[in-house]
């Protein structure tokens, strides 16, 4: 998983529960400002509710503390989270680890691209999976580091 701060599209801040600084790209690869949600105000910016091509990998922080990452291609992670809320799967992961709340969220241009990092990203340890929520991507990239010291490829 390779981090471009201009990809980086959706990252919520941890206090607020809103999106910190979010970019996003609709169906038609048009970029929207920089965005910031008034305190307690819904946050649904109009290109989010476009048609997407891509996907969003989402993490979500669940009431027993550990971490639960995901991807939704037909929905925005507000409504995945809420969704995991509402045991909507009865038998997912998070059914009993409720309530859950959503930590990170990045939109990704490719499917294939966002499948790929919801894989990494579940291999990850926590300590890494903490760093890349607080955007701290010399530390992310210290903890890819084997203890043997060689980069994983």
């Amino acid at each position: 998983l390779h981090h471009n701060p201009s990809k980086s599209l959706h990252q919520v801040n941890q206090k607020s529960g809103q999106p910190a600084n979010a970019r996003c790209v609709n169906a038609v690869a048009l970029r929207c400002e920089p965005l910031r949600a008034s305190k307690g105000a819904p946050h649904t910016p109009s290109c989010y509710t476009t048609a997407m091509n891509g996907a969003w990998v989402y993490i979500l922080k669940c009431s027993d503390g550990s971490y639960y990452t995901g991807l939704t291609r037909n929905e925005l992670p507000e409504t995945r989270e809420q969704q995991h809320n509402d045991a909507t799967f009865p038998d997912a992961y998070t059914s009993s680890r409720r309530p859950v709340k959503i930590v990170y969220a990045e939109y990704l241009d490719r499917v294939m691209d966002a499948i790929d990092a919801e894989r990494k990203i579940k291999g990850w340890s926590r300590a890494k999976k903490e760093a890349l929520i607080a955007g701290d991507w010399g530390l992310v990239q210290i903890l890819a580091k084997r203890r043997a010291g060689k980069s994983k490829v």
